[in-house]
Order: structure tokens, then sequence, then C-alpha cells
């Protein structure tokens, strides 16, 4: 320490310190990586038809929340400062209808998302909030699990993680969507270069770092 100086301390400028921390060439390197990395595993085209985006939320604290404790809302419908992020705000600009539900979800519950939902040709489906610990599956319930496995058997869907991209091993088989997005995490940076994949059909760039192996018994 006494070669490295330590012991001459000098107090932190502080000053500006935010300004420094998020220049103008640090956000254009946040949102290069963010648009370099979203990566895309399809399986086939999409025809045209009518769609709609169904945002999960892993935190319990809001699947235990009243505004969306009974089944699911649309996003419009949702108050208490509880607005869209950047990727529902892309899709609903582009004529998607958006509905937001929690992580825990009744079979009734379950039955009625499947069934709002019956007259569209496509969903996509976006998982949010997830947590880091594959320990805690992310974040992902089976309520959750169920829900996602029973759209995607009946109609085209896309599902899109915002987190570890391990967690695409809960379900049951890649077949089941028409794609599966990887945005490894959830930022202003990567909710927008997201929506720039699916509703502006950017390039993606990404390729999958790891080996997908899928539960069979879920």
């Amino acid at each position: 320490k006494y070669w490295l100086g330590l012991h001459n301390q000098k107090p932190v400028v502080i000053s500006g310190i935010l300004d420094d921390l998020h220049s103008h060439s640090a956000d254009l390197l946040n949102r290069r990586l963010a648009e370099e990395s979203i990566t895309v595993q399809e399986n086939f085209p999409l025809r045209p038809g009518k769609t709609a985006a169904l945002a999960l939320l892993a935190q319990p604290e809001q699947a235990e929340s009243a505004l969306i404790h009974h089944g699911f809302r649309r996003w419009g419908e949702i108050a208490d400062g509880m607005t869209e992020n950047t990727f529902h705000q892309r899709l609903s600009q582009n004529g998607v209808a958006t509905y937001v539900a929690g992580n825990a979800l009744s079979e009734s519950e379950r039955e009625q998302v499947v069934q709002q939902l019956v007259g569209y040709d496509h969903i996509i489906i976006s998982l949010h909030q997830m947590q880091l610990k594959a320990v805690r599956g992310f974040g992902i319930t089976e309520d959750m699990i169920k829900l996602i496995n029973q759209l995607a058997e009946t109609r085209k869907a896309t599902l899109v993680i915002f987190g570890s991209a391990y967690a695409v091993r809960k379900f049951r088989s890649a077949e089941d969507f028409h794609k599966i997005v990887f945005a490894y995490q959830e930022t202003t940076y990567t909710l927008e270069a997201t929506a720039a994949v699916v509703v502006n059909h950017a390039r993606s760039k990404g390729q999958i770092p790891v080996m997908i192996k899928h539960n069979s018994d879920t």
C-alpha cells in the first residue's frame, strides 16, 4: 500500500461525477452492446395476423399487488404509476394490444387469460423483473410456466426473456415457440433494442451462449 501511495489519501472529487459516469460515449456504448447482443432463435416465418403482447412479472411483490392480483389487465387499465415499459410502448404504438399479469395465477385465472387472447393469431410473451439466481428459478413460477406452455400450444407464440438465457430450460421445447428472443437483462437499452427486433424486424446479431436443455416434465 505504501508503494502505491495509499498512505497519501486524497479525497475523491464527486462534483459532476454523474455526468462523468453517464457520458454520451458511455450511453452510445451501452446502446451498441444491447443492439449487438439481442439473440433470436427462429423456427418459421410469422404470417400477418392479429397480435397481442402479454408481460409476466416475476417479482412476487408485483404478483401480490391489488393492481394485477385478480387475473390480468390491459396496460392502459393499470394505475398508481405502473406504466408501460419501453418495450410495450413500442408494441402499443404499432397496434399491438398489451396486457400484464403477475406470477401467481390460479387455474381459473389462467383460463381467463387464454380466453381473452383466443382471438389473436400471435402472442408475444415477455418475462420481466426476473431474478438472477437459478436456484430460485429466476422468479419463474409454475403458474407462469403452465400459462406460457398453454398459450404456446394454442397459437403462435414468441417468448421474450429479459433475464438469464438459462431460464428457457424451464419450458418444454424451443419448437413450441414461433421465436425465442434473448435479451439477457432488463435495461432501457435492452428494452429498446428488443423492441426494434420484434416490432421493426431489425436484424439480431447475438448468438446463444448456452446449451438449451428443456424441462420435458413440465
